[in-house]
């Protein structure tokens, strides 16, 4: 990719933005609180914001001649300036004026994908009441990713109280770089971290700006992270081993105990610690203040033994705490990106919010954070699978959220998989592990089989193999450090033949492995064997003898289909694969069992620990006649396989030869 030279920028005006393109990313706003943009630092750091989505494909939305009459608004070049502060930290734009704007902008021609809003921009927040009578509210980006619901202020006070119509579903990404709740109001100032000097609004200026500079750096491959992943789960937590992060890392580490008990490892101090390790992503969940994250430790009475992770350490946490800003900190971050699913993380309204601290800092050398997607609320996420698997794919973070930000799943109907406090801190253009290179391989245009793809990536160290539409009459044999993918519309069939012992896609001894939207037909589809443990999701495996067939392995399965199989799974010698949070659907399976367990298998298919009943299955079983949902033989352990669907609810069809299930 070519860059542009960077012009100097003097004056209020952005000369360099451009409103052509040679690709089609789609339509991008760019918004700013029009008394940073006054500051030049700004200024430059949206002209290298706005040069890189160019580069991109992406077009700035020109906004000069759109705002009209609506108070507080105006324009420089192609960004619209907005929301003006008064004296009491208020906003004088209506948060109502901004997403009617944002929503004329989405119905013109041609696709808007998304708005980057830069510094204090009015701030969409939902307010409900409680059951004891108290009014409470929170910020709620989605009010302006929604752009076929219906949002209403009934008393005019500047925040949302009710809403209609598809409202949960998101249509555009939003993102926020606001760092002005972390700066000095001036030099003697020790309520915040950061003071470059100045003025309140020049330190927040240099931090925009230092933030896009970094970002820049990012997109050139001169800033870079290992591409692993750190995993940190607290004691007592909704969480299920990766969380989904395996889609996107092979390489990562996890901390803490993923089935919700309680021990001493997760602690703050252990968390800093990691925090200045070698880790591109980190996922943690834990629980949160705006200000701090915060661990349990066994006997502390449900209480924070284990200390707290602050942005500034002049709050008030739980003590021990460790800093991650201000001028001697007690750690420096060094991700690029976070997945901090704890509450109110992403409170962006609150002095020193974590998720900003994570992000921020005057100087660019000793600061790597580029996104934190987290919680502007008390909440959790329901399910990140959806959005590891998007970012995998290549998708742009803020193509993953949309896209995952989905309703109707059939154990949540009604739910999207994020809670709507869900917020996007950083630049939503981003895709994760841009600096390195991933070796790729196609078929059938590179390559005439999978086989010989499959191969050549091994050969190469690892790589992705891309298979475009078609039947491949052929059995696959997987290796260590490649992922099967099946791209572009239309069917992706492997048919490994239909004789005795046939086998689309065999796994032996692999342990760093994935085969993603295919059909899959033989009389195996897929057999693992010899402690393998690959992912295998999105795949329609239709009338084989066996759909998927264990031995000794135990691999993450999940949204597949399993239709008219004569055995949808067969696990044996201790195979216990990861089932969780599946959404796979098995109906129908002629051979009588959806799933057959024997010697020693146990599939993780819900709750994992009787006193810990918050793992969920989501998991479709379909059965007619005599068929089994599960049919387990009498040498395999307890089977927990709660918060799954069953049709029919007949605890007849599960068959436990030895304990019940």
């Amino acid at each position: 990719m070519v860059r542009r030279n960077l012009l100097t920028i003097a004056s209020a005006v952005l000369l360099i933005i451009l409103a052509t393109t040679g690709a089609d990313a789609g339509r991008v706003l760019l918004i700013c609180n029009k008394d940073l943009w006054n500051q030049s630092n700004c200024q430059t750091g949206i002209s290298i914001h706005a040069n890189n989505l160019v580069d991109d494909g992406y077009t700035i939305v020109e906004n000069s001649n759109h705002y009209g009459t609506i108070p507080n608004f105006s324009s420089s070049g192609n960004v619209l300036l907005v929301a003006k502060h008064d004296e009491s930290g208020g906003y004088l734009n209506n948060p109502t004026d901004l997403r009617g704007y944002i929503k004329a902008r989405y119905d013109e021609s041609g696709s808007l994908v998304g708005c980057v809003l830069v510094g204090d921009v009015a701030i969409p927040y939902w307010e409900y009441k409680d059951n004891e009578g108290t009014w409470h509210w929170y910020p709620l980006d989605i009010a302006y990713m929604d752009m076929d619901g219906t949002w209403t202020d009934s008393d005019n006070n500047g925040k949302f109280d009710s809403r209609s119509g598809d409202y949960q579903n998101s249509e555009i990404w939003v993102g926020r770089i606001t760092a002005s709740r972390l700066v000095k109001t001036n030099a003697t100032d020790t309520a915040h971290p950061y003071w470059y000097g100045g003025s309140k609004l020049a330190t927040e200026a240099k931090i925009v700006r230092n933030y896009f500079e970094r970002n820049d750096a990012y997109r050139e491959g001169t800033l870079t992270r290992p591409h692993k992943a750190l995993i940190y789960n607290d004691d007592e937590q909704i969480c299920d081993g990766t969380n989904g992060v395996d889609y996107l890392y092979s390489n990562y580490l996890i901390v803490g105990n993923a089935e919700g008990t309680e021990d001493n490892t997760t602690t703050a101090a252990d968390y800093a610690n990691r925090l200045g390790q070698d880790y591109e992503w980190v996922h943690n969940h834990s629980h949160g203040e705006p200000t701090h994250t915060c661990f349990h430790t066994p006997g502390d009475g449900g209480g924070w033994g284990g200390g707290s992770l602050v942005g500034w350490i002049n709050v008030s946490a739980p003590t021990p705490k460790y800093s991650i800003a201000g001028d001697s900190p007690d750690v420096q971050p060094k991700p690029l990106f976070y997945f901090a699913d704890n509450c109110h993380t992403a409170r962006y309204d609150k002095d020193n919010y974590l998720g900003g601290c994570y992000l921020f800092h005057p100087t660019v050398t000793d600061r790597y954070g580029l996104v934190t997607i987290g919680h502007a609320k008390k909440s959790y996420a329901r399910d990140e699978v959806p959005f590891y698997d998007k970012l995998f794919k290549r998708k742009t973070i803020g193509e993953a959220f949309i896209e995952s930000n989905k309703t109707g799943s059939y154990a949540d109907p009604g739910l999207s998989i994020f809670s709507d406090g869900m917020t996007i801190l950083g630049d939503p253009t981003l895709r994760v592990g841009m600096g390195h290179s991933v070796a790729s391989f196609q078929v059938p245009s590179q390559y005439s089989t999978i086989q010989s793809a499959v191969d050549a990536a091994y050969s190469a160290g690892g790589g992705i193999v891309y298979v475009s539409p078609g039947t491949y009459e052929e059995q696959v044999t997987m290796k260590n450090g490649v992922c099967l993918v099946g791209v572009s519309s239309g069917t992706k069939t492997i048919n490994g033949g239909s004789g005795y012992g046939a086998v689309a896609v065999s796994f032996n001894n692999v342990t760093n492995s994935r085969v993603t939207g295919f059909t899959l037909s033989g009389f195996v589809a897929i057999d693992c064997d010899n402690y393998s443990t690959p992912t295998l999701d999105h795949n329609t495996i239709n009338n084989n003898t066996y759909g998927i067939f264990c031995g000794y392995s135990s691999p993450a399965i999940h949204y597949n289909t399993f239709t008219d199989n004569e055995t949808g799974l067969s696990l044996q010698y201790s195979s216990d694969p990861e089932m969780r949070n599946g959404y796979n659907v098995i109906t129908q399976n002629t051979g009588l069992r959806g799933i057959y367990c024997y010697d020693l298998s146990e599939p993780k298919l819900g709750k994992y620990q009787a006193a810990h009943p918050t793992s969920q299955g989501r998991n479709e079983f379909h059965a007619s006649g005599s068929a089994y949902h599960i049919y387990a033989s009498s040498n395999c352990g307890t089977i927990w396989a709660q918060k799954n669907l069953w049709d029919p609810e007949d605890a007849t069809k599960i068959y436990h030869g030895g304990s019940d299930p």
